[in-house]
């Protein structure tokens, strides 16, 4: 059975192809350096090894991407919450919004009569076409 594919499993997987791109680009470059004839080229040594590192570093990402595809899944509980949610959510703070509400409600102030929306002027409608006065 295959488990369902999630963020980490993803960033995996796109790691590890971008990890192949960069190695071919190093390898690229140390292919461009002139072959010594009395020996080993230093500079197309190193940059060969650091490919190979960077292919063994994407076979890693691979690895860890089919391991979650395809490993156990960890069992489920009934009990467990759907999401995890700090202490700090579930403490009661003694805050009543009701209260607050009826609070502000009996405090604020009327509005004036001349503000309401009847008492203000209408702004000129945009009209189409060739105005005309």
């Amino acid at each position: 059975m295959i488990n369902p594919v999630n963020s980490r499993t993803m960033l995996h997987l796109i790691g590890g192809f971008v990890l192949l791109s960069v190695s071919k680009v190093v390898e690229r470059v140390g292919d461009s350096f002139p072959i010594n004839p009395n020996g080993v080229s230093s500079d197309r040594l190193v940059c060969h090894v650091a490919a190979l590192g960077l292919v063994i570093l994407a076979g890693y990402c691979f690895f860890v991407c089919v391991r979650s595809l395809f490993g156990k899944q960890k069992p489920s509980t009934l009990n467990a919450p759907l999401f995890k949610r700090p202490a700090s959510i579930k403490q009661d703070t003694g805050f009543d919004a009701d209260a607050a509400l009826e609070r502000y409600l009996a405090n604020r102030s009327e509005p004036a009569p001349s503000d309401g929306p009847g008492n203000r002027p209408e702004p000129p409608r945009p009209s189409f076409g060739r105005k005309t006065t």
